[in-house]
């Protein structure tokens, strides 16, 4: 078993924040459920939680891991970045890197699929669509911790026809094509900026107002706009 390598998701409470939802920066959110698995023939693993204080994600401390691969990688990293940041953290400075299939497929398809779900890729490399049941309920309002566990977790998440295994599918089935196309260290180097932007949308951005006002009176007082 090749245990550099770790596919992984997160299923997390729904509530909204900013109009952004299931945001780490809102309190009331937590992490509800966590699959993973090692390689190409690793089990599929899992925990379910009832608080943020349960939540381990023993995956993050392995130092043998030396990628994580999410579909829509910017949401699993920035909650990992905002609740398990000096885990998370000292994970890329042993040299962790974060893969995120969404992109790569955006990238295979000549810049044409934008932002493709894992639902619609998923078949194209032997996957399977998603439990609709989660979706719809999701759509209804019902928050993450309220949805049965068995559906969530044990069906939507880690089962046969789960997340964590159409993930794995859709990995190798693309490096099969990035080799085809020599595109590995391009790929590499959209990672690094991915992983760039999640640090940046962490951090936010600071705007001077004092500074920003004073500007605006300038260029009033120059160009004569009252």
């Amino acid at each position: 078993m090749d245990d550099s390598i770790v596919f992984f998701d997160i299923e997390t409470e729904s509530h909204e924040k900013y109009g952004h939802k299931s945001s780490p920066h809102n309190p009331d959110n937590f992490i509800v459920a966590a699959g993973w698995a090692y390689g190409k023939d690793g089990s599929v693993n899992g925990e379910y939680y009832s608080d943020a204080g349960e939540v381990t994600l023993p995956f993050l401390d392995n130092p043998r891991v030396k990628m994580l691969v999410a579909h829509n990688a910017p949401f699993d990293a920035g909650w990992l970045l905002s609740r398990h940041r000096s885990r998370f953290i000292e994970f890329i400075r042993r040299g962790g890197r974060i893969y995120c299939t969404q992109l790569v497929e955006y990238l295979l398809s000549n810049q044409q699929d934008t932002y493709p779900s894992l639902d619609e890729v998923a078949p194209k490399y032997g996957g399977t669509h998603k439990v609709d049941a989660v979706k719809l309920l999701w759509e209804q309002g019902v928050l993450t911790s309220e949805i049965e566990r068995e559906l969530l977790f044990t069906k939507y998440l880690i089962g046969p026809e789960g997340d964590i295994e159409n993930l794995r599918k859709v990995f190798y089935g693309q490096m099969e094509e990035i080799k085809e196309r020599d595109m590995w260290q391009g790929i590499l180097r959209r990672m690094d900026a991915l992983l760039f932007n999640v640090f940046a949308m962490d951090s936010g951005l600071h705007i001077d107002r004092n500074r920003s006002e004073e500007h605006t009176s300038e260029l009033q007082s120059h160009y004569s706009i009252s």
